[in-house]
């Protein structure tokens, strides 16, 4: 059931309009949050605050 979820909100994610404001800071919380559902913690020593 996640899995499905997560699939459908990422197609729904790469419908969105180039014309939506979106901002870079969203983007990228986006794709981090992509990137944690698809790969996985990222173990780079680095903390983000």
């Amino acid at each position: 059931m996640l899995q499905e979820d997560f699939e459908e909100y990422a197609e729904k994610a790469k419908a969105l309009p180039e014309t939506q404001s979106t901002s870079n800071e969203d983007k990228l919380i986006l794709y981090g949050l992509f990137k944690h559902a698809t790969v996985g913690v990222a173990n780079t020593g680095m903390h983000v605050c």
